[in-house]
């Protein structure tokens, strides 16, 4: 309230009392946007659910994971699946001990992800599978593989000597002797150093 003083007659003064104006209305605050989730391609969305034979694969469970994933449709994961996603699928199948799926993911990844660390990777795996299925020649080649794009990595120990041994059982000894020097050069105290020492290597 605002008081007025005003002199009337007789000398007489009287307060009055005026309602002050009301304050004008404040603008809306401008509008906020919400943010936005560049990872889900600029749109709000939940992240997908792990897939079914993914958690069971995840879990230990091959034979489970791997009849989820065949169920799924083993070939359209194939040519679906992230490079991650397509080693563990692969992997899924050798441990679930289906070797011609395991070639097919490990293959598909190969195939899609020519330059990745992952296909590498499968090359290591494919010649896993390759020896474990008595093709040693194609093992070492697969080994050798591995040694060539991958030659530091951290499977880069287990490879060399898996070279020697699947040159060996190929009948290829001046591979096996070539993968054994090499193997003493680098890992001289790796577990299969004894195995290049008898090949008769300096």
């Amino acid at each position: 309230m605002i008081c007025l003083t005003r002199v009337v007659r007789g000398g007489e003064r009287l307060q009055l009392e005026r309602p002050a104006r009301s304050p004008a209305p404040l603008a809306p605050p401008p509008a906020v946007e919400a943010p936005v989730d560049v990872d889900a391609g600029l749109t709000l969305r939940a992240k997908p659910r792990r897939a079914a034979w993914e958690a069971a694969a995840e879990g230990g469970d091959y034979a489970v994971a791997l009849a989820r994933a065949e169920a799924e449709g083993f070939s359209s994961l194939c040519d679906s699946l992230r490079a991650d996603e397509l080693l563990l699928l692969g992997d899924t199948a050798r441990l679930g001990l289906k070797p011609a799926l395991a070639e097919q993911g490990y293959g598909a990844l190969r195939r899609r992800f020519p330059r990745s660390r992952q296909a590498s990777t499968a090359a290591f795996m494919l010649g896993k599978v390759a020896s474990a299925a008595g093709r040693h020649a194609a093992a070492a080649s697969w080994f050798t593989q591995y040694l060539t794009e991958f030659s530091d990595g951290a499977l880069a120990r287990e490879a060399l000597g898996r070279l020697m041994e699947s040159s060996l059982a190929a009948g290829n000894q001046p591979a096996a002797r070539a993968a054994a020097r090499d193997y003493l050069e680098r890992f001289p105290e790796g577990p299969h150093a004894p195995l290049a020492r008898s090949l008769g290597t300096p």
